[in-house]
């Protein structure tokens, strides 16, 4: 399915970035997301299609698939803010993702296209530096 030989993408591989996207897009909306939703994905996947291919390729290296768990748990810690609070540290990037991800979703209608286009790549930029 990603495999770096196919001259075409498995439409299994686009759905399952769409379905991540839209996960993720209403974690971005409510405030959790310490990254830019396209980091987010990006690291998600990666994280599970490493683990899959560590599982298949090496099995005798995770006998007990306790890697899954525990790369899941890793991938979350790096991406997410804290459950049940906001520390300072926490909060400037989890807030200019939360903005990105609404602004995004619903555009506000006094901006033009261009406007809101550089207004979401600003967000973007400033997120990953503070």
């Amino acid at each position: 399915m990603f495999g770096p030989g196919l001259k075409k993408e498995p439409l299994a591989v686009r759905e399952s970035h769409e379905l991540l996207a839209g996960v993720v897009d209403r974690v971005a909306r409510v405030g959790r997301l310490r990254v830019p939703k396209e980091v987010a994905v990006r690291t998600i996947m990666s994280a599970n299609t490493g683990v899959a291919l560590a599982l298949i390729t090496r099995p005798e290296m995770y006998p007990d698939h306790s890697i899954s768990a525990e790369v899941r748990d890793i991938t979350f810690t790096g991406i997410l803010t804290p459950q049940d609070s906001t520390t300072p540290d926490d909060a400037r990037p989890s807030a200019l993702a939360t903005i990105s991800a609404t602004v995004e979703a619903d555009p506000p209608s006094d901006l033009t296209a261009a406007e809101l286009g550089l207004f979401v790549e600003w967000l973007r930029r400033l997120a990953p530096r503070l």
